[in-house]
């Protein structure tokens, strides 16, 4: 079952981490799964930088403040160039925000929340990148193991080099620079 702000510690320190990586004052963030807005009024209290967050939220009254709808919508279409992260902590594996952003050749801090499905599920992006959609479908339990590696594949063809977080079995909560 999906719980909104699981590990909810972790990815404090870790948006705080990425914060530190720019040397501005003043930060632009593009949350893109903002649910209540919890994370980074937290991550706001605990940093001495200026951010500016953009919200997206899904979810119908979840945050008044947030723009309503699937990220998947704005991505395309919001000015990109003026925020120094974007965060992407959703439910599964961001790829499609992925490749929408890296299309658009964005460059800043990519904060991502990526889980494997307790089905054993992988995005067919992640299995496009290492080749091997057919005999995934054939055999999904055999490739499950893989998925880590997979998704290092897949962001390395992104241009990804270094990826920082935390890496909690099925669960990984990083960022990236692109």
């Amino acid at each position: 079952m999906a719980t909104d702000n699981s590990n909810f510690e972790k990815k404090v320190l870790l948006r705080l981490d990425a914060l530190q990586q720019i040397d501005k004052d003043e930060i632009n963030v593009l949350d893109c799964s903002a649910g209540y807005g919890l994370l980074w009024q937290e991550v706001k209290r605990r940093s001495d930088k200026t951010i500016k967050i953009v919200s997206i939220e899904k979810e119908k009254g979840k945050n008044p403040t947030a723009l309503q709808g699937d990220n998947l919508k704005y991505l395309p279409t919001l000015d990109l160039s003026k925020f120094d992260i974007i965060d992407i902590d959703a439910y599964g594996v961001p790829t499609k925000q992925i490749e929408i952003i890296t299309l658009r050749q964005w460059h800043g801090i990519l904060i991502i929340t990526a889980i494997e499905s307790m089905m054993g599920n992988m995005p067919k992006e992640l299995l496009f990148s290492v080749g091997i959609e057919d005999l995934y479908k054939e055999n999904k339990a055999v490739f499950c193991s893989y998925f880590p590696q997979f998704l290092d594949n897949y962001l390395f063809q992104k241009g990804v080099k270094e990826k920082y977080g935390y890496f909690l079995g099925r669960k990984l909560y990083f960022y990236v620079t692109i």
